[in-house]
């Protein structure tokens, strides 16, 4: 049994009237080397601590066997009830293992990592469907209990997670994520590394959850209002912006606010860092 061969691969999944689909992000590694380089960050992630492992949309499980040697723990989730049954028989003798069946965005990650990793460090990995990318970063990141996530993505998404201000890549999700986790660009995986092939390069991401965000709690809810405003109109002035954005301010307020921060009014939202919209977060709360 070769779960890297793709003949082997379609005649599991034949028999089961599996079709790949793209909207699902079904695209299975078919390169043994690369759940191998993943599995091997696993005890760094924990800090060679016990490893409660997530892994999210495992699939045809290849990523999956390295996993499993690698953690103390595996919680697979698995949406097709075709896939969950292919790994629960391929798997159900291995002690460290266990199957859940739904949708990960539609868990509640906090109490799964409960019940399912106590006495571990809880982390996670996936190959993520690339239709879902964003939308599972951004519940991984707000699932306090994972320490970090190994994450197999697109790599325009990547590079928008590592973006510098002033480039096209940096955005409010540059942003976002940049307050809890620090984000590092490990390998790029390509096209052929996959059945069926994709159209586009894949990077490998490690996300380390900060020990405390860069924005205090209190402060995020205008933090992020701020941030989002200054990148919805990317050719408007932060001026513009943010005057679009608060409109309980009179123009000439917004423009005071910002010169009290210390910044332009005149430049651009995606040219400011963390520190700046911080300070925005602080002239515009009135403290």
């Amino acid at each position: 049994m070769d779960i890297y061969d793709p003949a082997y691969i379609k005649s599991v999944l034949r028999p089961l009237g599996f079709t790949f689909s793209k909207a699902r992000g079904q695209n299975f590694l078919i390169d043994p080397e690369i759940p191998r380089r993943m599995a091997g960050y696993i005890r760094d992630m924990t800090g060679g601590a016990p490893a409660g492992v997530l892994e999210i949309g495992p699939g045809f499980g290849a990523l999956t066997s390295a996993l499993l040697d690698a953690s103390d723990k595996l919680a697979a989730i698995e949406v097709d009830h075709r896939l969950a049954d292919v790994l629960e028989s391929r798997y159900k003798e291995r002690g460290n293992f266990t199957l859940l069946r739904g949708d990960a965005l539609r868990v509640d990650l906090n109490a799964l990592a409960d019940a399912q990793f106590n006495g571990l460090v809880p982390v996670a990995a996936a190959n993520l469907p690339y239709s879902v990318t964003s939308d599972m970063i951004g519940a991984l990141i707000r699932a306090t209990r994972y320490r970090a996530m190994l994450l197999m993505i697109q790599r325009e998404v990547a590079a928008r997670l590592t973006a510098p201000p002033a480039t096209a890549e940096y955005g409010s999700f540059t942003v976002f994520a940049r307050v809890f986790c620090e984000t590092k660009a490990l390998f790029d995986v390509p096209p052929q590394a996959f059945m069926p092939r994709p159209n586009v390069v894949s990077t490998v991401m490690l996300m380390t959850r900060r020990e405390s965000a860069l924005v205090p709690e209190d402060k995020q809810p205008l933090f992020f209002r701020i941030s989002r405003a200054s990148f919805a109109m990317r050719r408007k002035t932060l001026h513009n912006a943010l005057s679009a954005a608060f409109p309980e301010f009179a123009r000439q307020a917004v423009s005071q606010k910002i010169s009290a921060a210390g910044i332009d009014p005149g430049v651009r939202g995606e040219t400011r860092d963390i520190s700046e919209f911080l300070r925005l977060c602080d002239t515009f709360s009135g403290t």
